[in-house]
C-alpha cells in the first residue's frame, strides 16, 4: 500500500508545471521583499526571522520539486521571462537589505535568514548587480 502511495506522489509531481513552480518561487521573492520592507524596529526583526525561515523552507521544496524536470523549449522562454521580471523586486530586497542595515537593525541572525532565503529561492546577487551593470552599460 505505501509503494503505491509512493508512486502515485511520484507520478504527481512529474505532472507539474515547471513555469508555475518558477511563478511560485517569483511569489516567495515578493513575499520575502514585504517582510524586509516592514522591518522597521527589533520586534519587526524577529517577526521577519520566522516568516524568512518559513519562506525559505517552501523555497527548498520548490528548488527540490525542479531538481529533475525537463523544459520545453517554450517553458524555458516563460521562465527566462518571469526571471528577467522579477529582477526589480530582486533589486527592491536588497535595498531594502541596505536600508535595514543602515538603520542597524541587520542582526547577525536576520543576515543568516536572508542568505539562507536568498540560496533557496536561487537569487545569485552577482548576477543581479552584473544584469544592472550591463543595462547601465547599454
Amino acid at each position: 500500500m505505501v509503494a503505491i502511495v509512493c508512486s502515485a506522489s511520484a507520478m504527481a509531481q512529474n505532472a507539474v508545471d515547471p513555469v508555475e513552480l518558477a511563478k511560485q518561487n517569483v511569489d516567495l521573492i515578493s513575499s520575502a521583499n514585504k517582510v524586509l520592507d516592514d522591518v522597521k524596529d527589533n520586534t519587526a526583526v524577529a517577526i521577519a526571522i520566522k516568516q524568512l525561515d518559513a519562506l525559505t523552507q517552501k523555497a527548498k521544496q520548490l528548488d527540490k520539486s525542479m531538481e529533475n524536470v525537463k523544459l520545453t523549449s517554450q517553458q524555458a522562454i516563460r521562465i527566462t521571462k518571469l526571471n528577467g521580471d522579477v529582477q526589480d523586486t530582486i533589486v527592491d530586497l536588497l535595498e531594502n537589505c541596505q536600508r535595514i542595515q543602515k538603520d542597524k537593525l541587520m542582526t547577525p541572525a536576520l543576515l543568516k535568514a536572508v542568505n539562507n532565503f536568498a540560496a533557496a529561492a536561487n537569487i545569485e546577487v552577482v548576477e543581479t548587480i552584473t544584469t544592472v551593470e550591463q543595462i547601465v552599460e547599454d
